[in-house]
């Protein structure tokens, strides 16, 4: 999920007080659980179903950065990050 939301243009916005909202890359609000199952599949099948029918094929690197160093970041993404981490905006 981190690198969905770096790279992939996912979205997180947490109201004041509230619980996080996520947003897919169209900005449709994602739900707060995945859909159920269907019959006759186990949940790994189903979701290994949907996820080709939506062109994803992950693998062991899936959960790593496309980067190997620090000065291979953008610096552009390391200053939107700086920035969101700053206490004082």
């Amino acid at each position: 999920h981190h690198r969905a939301v770096h790279e992939e243009g996912f979205r997180v916005e947490m109201p004041p007080g509230g619980r996080p909202n996520f947003y897919d890359p169209r900005g449709l609000p994602l739900p707060d659980a995945p859909p159920l199952a269907r019959a006759g599949m186990s949940p790994v099948q189903w979701l290994i179903r949907q996820n080709r029918l939506r062109g994803v094929r992950p693998t062991f690197l899936t959960a790593g950065t496309t980067w190997r160093r620090h000065s291979d970041i953008p610096w552009e993404l390391e200053a939107r990050a700086r920035e969101a981490l700053d206490p004082n905006g």
